[in-house]
């Protein structure tokens, strides 16, 4: 299984980030993704260079705390499925 940032078949892309995203917002909250999301539309909206994945990822782990890091990383960039169940 390829990371969520990694994968390339849209069922598998909106299947995962469905799932994904839902326990996001249980563990950090909206508030955190939401400005998160916010920071990337600044940084890359047009004309600044389009956002990848991996800078979303950057800003969000930029934005939580050090024990929710591990999280974000296990949740969008991890291959364990039980991370995401």
């Amino acid at each position: 299984t390829e990371a969520l940032v990694d994968a390339t078949d849209n069922f598998d892309q909106y299947s995962r980030a469905t799932v994904i995203f839902d326990k996001l917002r249980g563990l950090l909250g909206d508030e955190v993704i939401v400005s998160s999301l916010r920071e990337l539309w600044n940084q890359h909206g047009y004309p600044q260079r389009p956002a990848t994945s991996m800078d979303f990822v950057r800003i969000l782990q930029n934005n939580v705390s050090e024990q929710d890091k591990d999280v974000v990383r296990r949740l969008l960039l991890g291959t364990d499925v039980h991370d995401w169940l």
